[in-house]
Parts: structure tokens; C-alpha cells; sequence
């Protein structure tokens, strides 16, 4: 089970999400783990927070891009997920990420007018190109990159994902590199040097004074 399948990580709640209704998640406090000081204080807990739905969010920021990962790979949540998007007119403010194959490429079928990022063997596949200089052979299904730092290859071991050239190639197919998860200030700045589009981070607070 990943961080993003239960209720353990972020509220006072346990368990697997998909085995609750949304009624009992509701009723769960989600500011029960934020914490800005490494777990000193957790000034969010019992404030009244709770887990929105998307539409929720919609109605209340309407002009306000967002990138929202599906989760969840079966049952497919494509259609209805799709329909939400143009019920509210926010196609042209989503990224759509997933880390799923067929769940992305459902997706970018049933909702070809929202953008999406790549997924782990497309990413694969222009990392390689980009090693053997052939990057500008890559055919992008997407948008953005969104990686780690490094990752682990067979036989190879850890390398480093987001280099220089890495940035420069993506930029040269009109595709945005997003750095996940960056909690460190020296390395948001340094990222930002690098010429990343987007930084994923549990920290904002961080990169809002870097970026000032």
C-alpha cells in the first residue's frame, strides 16, 4: 500500500481509503499530521479541517491551476473524472499525473484537451535517448516530467535524473521538468538554477522564500 492509499499519513484516521465511504472519511481531521517544525507542533489539529471533494475545490477555485495525480487504477475514475473537468470548465488549468500506464493512456483518450504528465516507461525512454545523445528522436504523449533526483537502473545503479542536459532536451520538445519531493532550501535553489519548471514539495513555505 502507497502513502496515497490510506488515511494513516495525513489524518487521525486508519486504514485504506477505498474501504471507507466518503461520509467516514468526512469525518476524520485531515490537518491532524501537518506540521512545519518536524512534529514539534501540529497547529492544524482539531481546527474543523476536512478531506474536500475535487468539485468542492472546483467551486471554490475556479481560476486556480492545479495538478491532480489519479490514485487510483481500478475501477477506472477516468469518465466521471473527465466530466467534472468540463462540468466546471477547467480544462485548460489541470496537469493530469498518474503513475499508471493504461490509467494515463485512458485518460488522454477519453480527455484529449487536458494536458497530462508522463509516466515511468516514457520517462524511461527519453532518460535513455538522452543518454545515447538521440533525444531529439523522443515523440512526447505528454507534457511535463515529473521525477525524483535519482533513480535506480538495473545494472547501472542510482544516477541522477534531473542533470542539465536532462532540462535542456525536455525544453528543446516543449516539455516542463517538475522536481518531486524537494523539502530542502539549498536544493530547491539549486534546481531552480538547473531551469526546472516546477518543484513538488511539502514545504511551500520554503520555496516561496526561495522564490522570492
Amino acid at each position: 500500500m502507497s502513502c496515497g492509499d490510506d488515511l494513516d499519513r495525513t489524518t487521525d484516521g486508519s486504514g485504506a481509503i477505498k474501504e471507507m465511504s466518503f461520509a467516514e472519511i468526512r469525518e476524520l481531521d485531515a490537518g491532524h499530521y501537518w506540521t512545519d517544525d518536524d512534529g514539534a507542533t501540529y497547529p492544524y489539529r482539531g481546527q474543523g479541517i476536512q478531506a474536500p471533494t475535487l468539485e468542492e475545490l472546483f467551486q471554490r477555485y475556479p481560476d486556480m491551476r492545479m495538478n491532480i495525480e489519479i490514485k487510483q487504477e481500478t475501477p477506472s475514475m477516468v469518465r466521471p473524472f473527465c466530466t467534472l473537468i468540463h462540468d466546471y470548465n477547467m480544462q485548460d488549468k489541470l496537469l493530469v499525473a498518474t503513475f499508471h500506464q493504461a490509467t494515463v493512456e485512458e485518460f488522454r483518450e477519453v480527455c484529449p484537451d487536458v494536458i497530462t504528465s508522463m509516466v515511468e516507461p516514457e520517462i524511461q525512454l527519453f532518460f535513455g535517448l538522452n543518454v545515447a545523445y538521440l533525444g531529439a528522436l523522443f515523440q512526447a504523449p505528454g507534457t511535463a516530467f515529473q521525477v525524483p533526483l535519482t533513480s535506480s537502473l538495473p545494472v547501472i545503479g542510482e544516477v541522477d535524473v534531473i542533470t542539465e542536459r536532462f532540462v535542456r532536451v525536455a525544453h528543446s520538445h516543449n516539455i516542463q521538468v517538475h522536481a518531486w519531493t524537494i523539502n530542502d532550501l539549498v536544493e530547491m535553489e539549486r534546481l531552480i538554477g538547473l531551469g526546472v519548471d516546477g518543484i513538488i514539495t511539502d514545504r511551500p513555505d520554503l520555496l516561496l522564500e526561495v522564490t522570492r
